[in-house]
């Protein structure tokens, strides 16, 4: 019973940040393209300064640590164990980008505002779109091994 709470607790948390992840990959970097600087710049501060750092590090927070708990417990396959240490590496990665790397952007583009310098904003957003197209599939591989351990149970 235990087990079934960490499973649901690693899956359902670590879905909601490979979705916001896969959100920013597909629709934000796309959606910033074609606006105008001051306007992307606006709506990029909107997205990312407040909202992520509400929410995110503790849905990856809870999601990371019901892997841990459940290769702690020991209570499943070695394949199933296997498939949340594999995962495990990716999602890591995936937090360590975001907060050593993609946060510092978001706190430079805000600091831009309200007249951003076009080249400047075209630099940190540039990196900030390549940063967001390696986190994205990170966070994408962890999740399909979390799946993969709650299905070789």
């Amino acid at each position: 019973m235990p087990d079934d709470i960490f499973r649901f607790g690693n899956l359902f948390f670590f879905a909601f940040v490979v979705g916001t992840y896969t959100f920013e990959w597909i629709v934000v970097t796309a959606a910033l393209k074609g606006l105008p600087i001051e306007r992307a710049a606006q709506f990029h501060n909107a997205l990312f300064h407040h909202l992520p750092n509400r929410f995110m590090p503790w849905a990856g927070a809870l999601g990371g640590t019901s892997a841990i708990i459940l290769i702690i417990l020991d209570n499943q396959s070695g394949t199933s164990e296997a498939f949340y240490v594999a995962g495990a590496v990716p999602a890591l990665s995936s937090a360590v980008i975001t907060f050593t790397l993609s946060r510092r952007i978001d706190l430079q583009i805000g600091a831009l505002l309200p007249n951003p310098d076009p080249a400047e904003y075209g630099r940190l957003r540039r990196r900030w779109d390549r940063l967001i197209s390696i986190r994205a599939p990170m966070g994408q591989i962890g999740f399909a091994c979390y799946v993969l351990a709650t299905l070789t149970v």
